[in-house]
C-alpha cells in the first residue's frame, strides 16, 4: 500500500473508529481468549513498553493501555474518553501480528492496568476484549519490607544464642544485617522486666551499651555499670534504631530474640498470679442495694501492699448491657468507689445507695499500682491482656409475685380466673377478697 493510500486509509480508520465510540452498537467486554499473548507478566511503574502478540489482527480495529482504580470494572463506552490511556496503536489486517505498545507515561503501583483490543466490525459495530488485566506492582520496597531486612541476632559462641544469661556474664556478641538503603544505624543492647512486652520507649528499661553499626558487622559489647541493677526475671535484647525516612527522621526498631537473666541456681523470675475479683451472686434482682464479691490472687502482691510497695483498690460499676465495662463511659453507673485493700477476702458484702437497674450488668473490678523493682506491672482484672473473663452479672426485672385477675367478674359469679407471674415461696397461699 503505497503512502498516500495507507494515510488516507489511516484517516479512515480514525473517523470509523470515531463513529464508532460516538454512536456504535457495542457488544460487551470479554475475556481474550485466541486473541492475543501480553508481555511482560508483571508491570511496574518502570515498565517502558507493552508487546502485544495478537493470534489474529482485525480488519480494522486498535489497542490501547489504559488505567483504572483496582476495584473498577471496565466500561466500553469510556474507552478513549474515560479512562487515562498510557498508550495506543491501530492495528489493520495488513500489519504484523507483533505489536509493541511504548507507554507515554508510567504506570501508576496499586492502579489496574488493562490492555484492550477493540475490534471493528462494521459501521457503527465493534467488539471490546481484554488482553490482560493486572494490578500495577511498585519495584520500591515499603517501609516495612525494609525493615524486616534489618536484623540484629544475639549471638553466643558464633551461633545464635539458646540459652539464659548467666550472673557472671559481662558482655554480649551480636551479629547484624542491613537492608541495601540502610548505611548504619544505632544499636542498643536493653534490659528490660521479663514479665511486660518490650518498648524501647519505656522508662524502666536499663540501657546496658550501644553502638553504631554496618550490614555484616559482628561486634561484643560490653555491659556498662547498669548491669548491676539487672536482677534475675529480667530479659535482655539488643534493639537497632533504623531510619526509614531521613527527610521526615522517621525511626522504628528492629529487636533482637530476648533472653532471660537468672540466678546461680538458673532460675529466674515467677511471674504473678494477679489478682481478680468476683461477684458472688450468680443471679441479680432490679432494686437490690447490696451484694457481696470476693478477691483472690498471689500472696506476693499482697504482701507488697501492706509494705506500701504497691496499692490494690476495688470499685463496682453498673452499665447497659449491650455495653462494655468502662470507667469514663457515659452510661456507667458507680456504685461502689475506689475501696483500697491489702489482703484477700471472700463473700464480703458491699452496700450502695442506687439500687440496681434492670437490663444492667453490674461488675466488680479490682486494679493495682506498678512497681517495675518487684516487676509489678500497672495493671487490672478487666483488661483484655490479662486474659481475665468477663465476669459481670446481668440485673433481671423484679422476681416479686404478681397476681392479675379477669374483668367483668359477675355478682353470681362462683369462680374467677386469675394469671400468677413471679417467683411464688413454696407453700404460699392466694387470698381472694
Amino acid at each position: 500500500m503505497n503512502t498516500k493510500v495507507k494515510k488516507g486509509f489511516s484517516l479512515l480508520l480514525v473517523f470509523a473508529m470515531m463513529v464508532s465510540v460516538l454512536s456504535g452498537v457495542s457488544i460487551p467486554a470479554k475475556a481474550a481468549e485466541g486473541k492475543g499473548l501480553v508481555s511482560p507478566e508483571i508491570i511496574t511503574e518502570t515498565t517502558k513498553e507493552i508487546h502485544v502478540s495478537l493470534e489474529s489482527i482485525p480488519s480494522m480495529g486498535s489497542l490501547r493501555v489504559i488505567e483504572l482504580n483496582p476495584e473498577e470494572a471496565y466500561e466500553e463506552e469510556k474507552l478513549f474518553t474515560g479512562y487515562k490511556s498510557l498508550g495506543a496503536a491501530f492495528v489493520q489486517h495488513s500489519e504484523e501480528k507483533e505489536v509493541t505498545l511504548n507507554l507515554d507515561e508510567a504506570p501508576t503501583p496499586g492502579k489496574k492496568l488493562c490492555v484492550v483490543l477493540r475490534d471493528i466490525e462494521g459501521y457503527g459495530v465493534y467488539k471490546d476484549y481484554i488482553l490482560k488485566e493486572t494490578i500495577v506492582k511498585s519495584t520500591k520496597k515499603t517501609k516495612d519490607e525494609i525493615l524486616n531486612e534489618c536484623k540484629v541476632t544475639i549471638l553466643k559462641d558464633g551461633e545464635e544464642r539458646k540459652d539464659a544469661f548467666a550472673p557472671e556474664e559481662h558482655s554480649v556478641d551480636v551479629s547484624v544485617k542491613l537492608e541495601e538503603s540502610i548505611p548504619s544505624c544505632y544499636l542498643t543492647i536493653y534490659a528490660y522486666p521479663g514479665n511486660v512486652t518490650f518498648d524501647p520507649d519505656t522508662t524502666g528499661n536499663i540501657r546496658l551499651g550501644s553502638a553504631y553499626v554496618k550490614d555484616g558487622d559482628k561486634k561484643t559489647i560490653n555491659f556498662n555499670d547498669s548491669y548491676k541493677n539487672v536482677k534475675p526475671g529480667y530479659r535482655i535484647i539488643a534493639s537497632l534504631n533504623v531510619c526509614l525516612d531521613t527527610e521526615t527522621d522517621f525511626y522504628r526498631p528492629s529487636n533482637s530474640k530476648s533472653y532471660e537473666v537468672v540466678d546461680e541456681n538458673g532460675e529466674g523470675f515467677q511471674d504473678y498470679d494477679y489478682p481478680d475479683a468476683t461477684i458472688d451472686e450468680t443471679e441479680l434482682e432490679e432494686g437490690m442495694t447490696s451484694l457481696h464479691i470476693s478477691l483472690t490472687g498471689d500472696a506476693r502482691i499482697f504482701d507488697a501492699a501492706k509494705e506500701e510497695k504497691t496499692n490494690i483498690c476495688y470499685s463496682v460499676g453498673m452499665y447497659p448491657e449491650d455495653e462494655n465495662f468502662d470507667f469514663e463511659g457515659e452510661n456507667q453507673i458507680a456504685l461502689v468507689t475506689r475501696q483500697e485493700t491489702t489482703e484477700a477476702f471472700s463473700h464480703r458484702e458491699v452496700t450502695f445507695d442506687k439500687p440496681l437497674k434492670a437490663g444492667y450488668r453490674v461488675r466488680v473490678v479490682v486494679y493495682w499500682e506498678q512497681n517495675i523493682d518487684i516487676f509489678l506491672p500497672k495493671g487490672n482484672d478487666y483488661e483484655q491482656c490479662f486474659h481475665m473473663p468477663d465476669d459481670s452479672v446481668l440485673v433481671k426485672g423484679s422476681l416479686k409475685p404478681v397476681i392479675s385477675l379477669e374483668t367483668g367478674i359477675k355478682d353470681n359469679a362462683t369462680s374467677i380466673k386469675g394469671m400468677v407471674k413471679g417467683k411464688v415461696p413454696e407453700n404460699s397461699m392466694i387470698f381472694v377478697k
